[in-house]
């Protein structure tokens, strides 16, 4: 398995940049900050994540929202991108019925 080069986002110890420069949790950098937020916005608690997803830590969950807080406007960003990137897909059809859109759980 290929390992990813992740640079230290300084201030944040359980937090990288990939090399596309998305922020990431550093040691699982399939999962970005932007999808902690995402998740942040639609209420769910740090710990009902870690329910949900047993392999994330509370530490990271609680950085990524700090981070999160700390750059709303980076993260709000990107999670526009990120829902416009979706609704095009639909509008092409290629998004499968019943996965969430840009809507979902707001």
């Amino acid at each position: 398995m290929a390992t990813i080069a992740l640079t230290p986002i300084e201030g944040y110890a359980h937090l990288a940049r990939d090399p596309g420069g998305v922020a990431v949790l550093r040691d699982k950098p399939r999962m970005r900050v932007v999808d902690v937020a995402a998740a942040h916005r639609c209420k769910y608690r740090p710990e009902d994540l870690r329910d949900d997803l047993p392999w994330l830590d509370l530490p990271e969950l609680y950085q990524a929202i700090a981070y999160y807080l700390s750059h709303r406007e980076e993260i709000e960003r990107d999670l526009l991108a990120q829902e416009n990137a979706v609704e095009e897909l639909r509008q092409l059809g290629k998004v499968p019925p019943g996965h969430p859109g840009p809507d979902a759980d707001r």
